[in-house]
């Protein structure tokens, strides 16, 4: 492929448009006025979506020199502009008066946090942009701490929130749960009658675990009395690491007939699903996470059954399950609108609680019937577990869903005893190689092609595989990795313009030095890393070869056709 315009320099572009011109001089005008419309059809569409950055709103005492700098930055944002992000500190006198004049503005999303909501840009929003919604994200209220400076910061933050009907959704994560600020917070969401979005999540570390050292500490009820309720609420997202019902947020406080996202993460809240079963609701989403403790284990997930029973027409599925598997006829209820099914079990890496049972995955006998009865499917998660070979016949049932266009694979290996696999001996088993990222990649390339080339309908876009079942930071487990165990890295497998298989992962230049044996490339010099199948390179090998003499092949009758012509 050669190289484009925009990589070309000034003077070849130069030359090139002079013999453009001296061929055809109407051409070359044609080729202007065709530029200006793309160049403004291109602005309108860069300009829709807009990060405010603080170079551009800034205070300055040269007004002339401003506006000569900022002239058409601000004129395409006030043109085409339909949603904005604010991400730092601006000028909000200058901030304000742009958003007044603004043309297509629909939503301004505030990720600021530094100091309260200005209060300017909170007329401007109530009196000239009643329609514009304002989605609040990134709020995390601060750490438990006996600072009042710091509290008192964070009272007047929630303050400055209190009667901006423009909120449309509120994601907050809840550092510590300070009974005054607790209250602030209720009351801005009350105040907020437009409100159709909450998320109320826990603080996390970077491997996505919750901070355990304020377990059951504060007011996680929100401090919500007898008749308040948010009457407009279409998605919650709700997480409580709180040890006892009645420190939850009272169920009355949402107006369920309305709700139709619903995610709901800790074990606690077992007792809203309880709740939901005697209710009319219309759920289209629904995640469930971990919602069942230890006492649980006896009775499984029955009460999850019921509950899936006593719903209809869900689109799309999300269970995080450490009990027993949903049987495939609870999930046929939803067969003829389901698009989306993710179907797992707790894994230690990923999820904050810590009730491990070893289940084993689905087979291909329950595959098969969940293909049968949800045939819409576009998007579906399971794990799959993994002993002496790959489950090719797993992989098999996989490819016949007509409409799957993504998978996830959450993998399970006997080897480090989260798959109990028939007739699996550690001592005899054959694959012994240790995992090392470089192999796994090839592992999931390898199922890749194996898919798509057995893909049924719909072609296979992208296929993501997580392998590993241990921590990515050891710090937190205070024990090192056995040689069979992986870091809960998540690869992401897909073919490009070009027709070749990318995988891409989600490793970074700081990853734990506990994993250094997963991570060095020099050990593959001494010690081959471990694949599925075990032949796995020489199978790819053997495959590109293959593909090498098809293609001489093909080049060989193009040259035959152009020595004889067409016939």
């Amino acid at each position: 492929m050669g190289p484009h315009l925009g990589s070309l320099s000034d003077e070849l572009l130069l030359m090139v448009l002079e013999e453009v011109r001296r061929a055809s001089p109407w051409s070359l005008l044609s080729m202007c006025l065709t530029a200006h419309r793309f160049c403004r059809l291109a602005t309108s569409l860069i300009y829709q979506q807009v990060s405010i950055p603080s170079r551009q709103l800034q205070d300055n005492d040269d007004k002339t020199l401003l506006e000569e700098r900022f002239y058409n930055f601000e004129a395409n944002v006030v043109a085409y502009a339909r949603h904005i992000t604010v991400c730092c500190l601006l000028n909000w006198f200058l901030f304000s008066n742009l958003l007044s004049r603004m043309q297509h503005l629909e939503t301004v999303t505030w990720h600021f946090w530094d100091s309260p909501f200005p209060s300017i840009v909170k007329k401007v929003l109530r009196k000239q942009c009643p329609n514009v919604k304002l989605y609040i994200e990134n709020l995390s209220i601060g750490y438990r701490t006996d600072d009042e400076d710091v509290q008192t910061a964070d009272l007047n933050l929630l303050k400055s929130l209190v009667g901006i009907q423009n909120i449309h959704a509120v994601k907050v994560v809840i550092n510590y749960e300070h009974p005054v600020s607790m209250r602030w917070l209720k009351d801005a969401l009350i105040s907020s009658k437009n409100l159709e979005v909450l998320h109320l999540s826990p603080p996390r570390n970077h491997d996505g675990r919750i901070e355990w050292r304020n377990d059951d500490l504060g007011q996680y009820d929100l401090c919500v009395e007898e008749g308040e309720r948010l009457e407009s609420l279409t998605e919650l997202v709700y997480e409580s690491r709180s040890f006892y019902a009645t420190k939850l947020i009272p169920v009355s406080f949402f107006n369920w007939s309305k709700i139709r996202h619903l995610e709901l993460r800790g074990h606690i809240l077992r007792h809203y699903v309880h709740f939901l079963q005697t209710q009319e609701v219309y759920f289209h989403t629904l995640v469930l996470e971990s919602i069942a403790s230890s006492a649980y284990l006896q009775a499984g997930n029955k009460f999850l059954d019921e509950f899936l029973n006593h719903l209809h027409g869900l689109k799309r599925l999300a269970l995080v399950t450490p009990l027993d598997q949903i049987p495939i006829d609870t999930i046929a209820l939803h067969g003829d609108t389901l698009r989306s099914l993710s179907i797992r079990f707790i894994r230690r890496s990923v999820d904050p609680y810590s009730i491990l049972v070893n289940i084993p995955p689905y087979e291909v006998q329950q595959i098969d019937s969940l293909n049968t009865s949800c045939p819409h499917i576009s998007s579906l998660a399971l794990d799959i577990g993994i002993a002496d070979f790959m489950p090719y016949d797993i992989l098999t049932a996989i490819s016949r869903f007509p409409h799957l266009t993504t998978i996830r694979l959450y993998f399970r290996f006997a080897a480090t005893g989260t798959y109990f696999g028939h007739n699996y001996c550690p001592t005899t088993a054959g694959n012994k190689n240790i995992p090392h990222v470089y192999t796994d990649r090839l592992t999931v390339r390898h199922i890749f092609s194996y898919i798509s080339t057995h893909k049924v309908g719909c072609r296979l876009e992208q296929l993501e595989v997580m392998m590993g079942d241990f921590p990515r930071s050891l710090a937190r487990v205070g024990m090192g990795p056995r040689d069979p165990e992986r870091p809960n890295i998540l690869f992401i497998c897909h073919e490009d313009s070009n027709g070749s298989i990318v995988v891409r992962d989600d490793v970074t230049d700081h990853e734990d030095v506990g994993w250094n044996r997963y991570f060095d490339m020099q050990r593959l010099a001494t010690q081959p890393g471990q694949t599925w199948p075990e032949n796995l390179e020489e199978i790819m090998a053997a495959e590109e070869e293959a593909d090498r003499i098809m293609k001489g092949i093909d080049m060989l009758d193009d040259d035959t056709e152009s020595l004889f012509g067409e016939p």
